[in-house]
């Protein structure tokens, strides 16, 4: 399990709770409150106001916006208004004609998903960094009534549909609650499209349940992604936080080069030494883990680098997480490891086992260790000493006072509108949150009322054609295109030093 993004990213949802109130033979809310109260859907019911797609649908221009021509997105990263026809697409394609009535939307408005996790602020284990990630409805309720302020998608307004579960429950089965949770919007309510801040049950569950049923979702877990992965669920599968390793992996490995990284190292003091580099690579045992690390085994190879030692753990629950990274510090010094590379937040287990031992290894870290919210601060110094990486998320790569500042004028925005709602936003696991569903809900209006068409390959085609022009609240360039399904697009290079992580310069390198 992922300690930090399972916790931050905290959508989890169990129908078999029953939990919520029930939405059943209503008419569809009204435009005045739809997108502002939000639906709960509830577990095993039906929702009249759901927009399930209808036989004999009106056929039309369902109308939109103006165009945004790629690389230039307004500051904010959102297309403008809904209201009225806009022109075609910048390529010059007509306008699609599709039902007024379809999946996940009617005449008057366009249903969205988002599961939540409403108590992991109290639920959340101590000593496993991060456990503030603000109110999930509220921040969801402001995006989306801002997103209607500003006249909605394609001219509807957007109606949040939420499911709920405790954390205890997502710790007991996520795959189950990854069913459960696709059956709810896609079953019991319909959706265009589910943005998922979870990393319980960001699952290949979950990701195949939506294919099937031609949902698409927008996911902020951390779980790491590789091409294959996103092409084996095109175009339903779209990641806001996490890389895809297929681009990662090259510049990581070259940037660590760069930075000093594979110089020797004293796992004892936890500094600088005469010992030959030996490396240690330490990830689940389940994919896309083990076909990332073949791919990093093979490249560290070929450069004429020693790997001693790989150690691939049960992922399945914290319990067993817990128990094997004892072993696996165990293993990694004997075999004389100097240098550790991992996939994910979890290397925190390692570290602190580590440390109980007077073992010292170098660490090489991405955005995928949140390493100032998860690491520094939560495990000694002595452990994150030598560490470096490259990082996507300035919120989670470094803390507050070595943030560089704004990514976008969508990171301006976006705080800008969370103040105005009422919303704290001290804490980085918060403001993660809050930046992830800044950016799924404007990327899916800027893309549908784009291509003016809410079928997934509607979202895709608008997707594409956004590009490097929206502007991310989370990191510097979006990486989307036609053939890309993860929005980070650009790395920055940093390190360890003194007490905090921190950027060694302002270079970026694209993905």
């Amino acid at each position: 399990m992922r300690l930090f993004p399972r916790l931050l990213i905290a959508a989890s949802i169990a129908l078999a709770t029953g939990c919520g109130t029930t939405v059943t033979g209503v008419g569809a809310p009204s435009s005045s409150s739809a997108g502002v109260a939000g639906l709960t859907v509830p577990s095993g019911r039906s929702s009249a106001s759901g927009g399930a797609a209808t036989t004999g649908g009106v056929a039309g221009n369902l109308g939109g916006p103006d165009a945004v021509q790629p690389g230039a997105a307004p500051s904010d990263g959102i297309s403008g208004g809904a209201n009225g026809a806009g022109p075609g697409t910048s390529s010059g394609q007509a306008t699609a004609t599709v039902p007024v009535t379809g999946r996940g939307y009617d005449a008057h408005h366009f249903y969205l998903g988002f599961p939540t996790n409403n108590d992991v602020n109290q639920a959340a284990p101590s000593g496993l960094g991060a456990t503030d990630f603000g109110d999930q409805p509220s921040i969801i309720k402001a995006v989306v009534a801002d997103i209607n302020h500003r006249g909605g998608i394609l001219g509807r307004t957007v109606v949040p549909l939420f499911h709920d579960i405790a954390t205890a429950n997502l710790e007991a089965d996520p795959s189950s609650q990854a069913q459960a949770t696709c059956t709810a919007f896609t079953q019991d309510a319909h959706v265009v499209a589910v943005v998922n801040i979870v990393a319980g049950i960001d699952l290949p569950t979950f990701y195949s349940c939506l294919a099937q049923h031609d949902t698409p979702l927008i996911s902020a877990g951390f779980v790491p992604a590789d091409d294959t992965l996103f092409n084996s669920y095109a175009p339903h599968l779209y990641k806001l936080t996490a890389a895809s390793f297929t681009q990662l992996t090259p510049v990581w490995l070259a940037r660590l080069t760069a930075m000093g990284y594979f110089h020797g190292w004293n796992t004892t003091a936890g500094g600088p030494g005469a010992s030959a580099t030996k490396l240690g690579l330490l990830y689940p045992s389940q994919q896309p883990q083990q076909r990332i690390f073949a791919d990093i085994k093979r490249r560290l190879v070929a450069a004429g680098y020693t790997v001693a030692k790989e150690y691939q753990y049960d992922a399945s629950s914290l319990n067993n997480e817990s128990a094997s990274m004892s072993n696996a510090v165990l293993q990694m010094r004997n075999a004389g490891v100097t240098h550790v590379l991992s996939s994910e937040s979890d290397v925190l287990l390692f570290m602190t086992a580590a440390d109980s031992q007077h073992y010292r290894p170098r660490y090489a870290l991405t955005s995928y260790h949140a390493p100032a919210v998860q690491l520094q601060g939560t495990v000694p110094n002595s452990q994150l000493v030598g560490s470096m990486g490259v990082g996507w998320l300035p919120v989670t790569d470094v803390d507050a006072g070595h943030n560089p500042g704004p990514v976008s004028g969508g990171e301006t925005s976006c705080r800008k509108l969370m103040h105005n709602a009422g919303q704290d936003s001290s804490s980085a696991s918060a403001e993660i949150v809050e930046f992830a569903i800044c950016d799924a809900v404007r990327l899916t209006a800027s893309a549908v009322n784009l291509s003016k068409n809410p079928t997934s390959s509607g979202l895709h085609a608008g997707l594409a054609q956004l590009g490097s022009g929206f502007a991310s609240a989370l990191t510097w360039r979006n990486g989307l295109a036609a053939d890309r399904y993860d929005v980070p697009g650009t790395v920055r290079e940093f390190a360890f030093s003194g007490n905090a992580y921190a950027y060694v310069s302002s270079k970026v390198y694209p993905l």
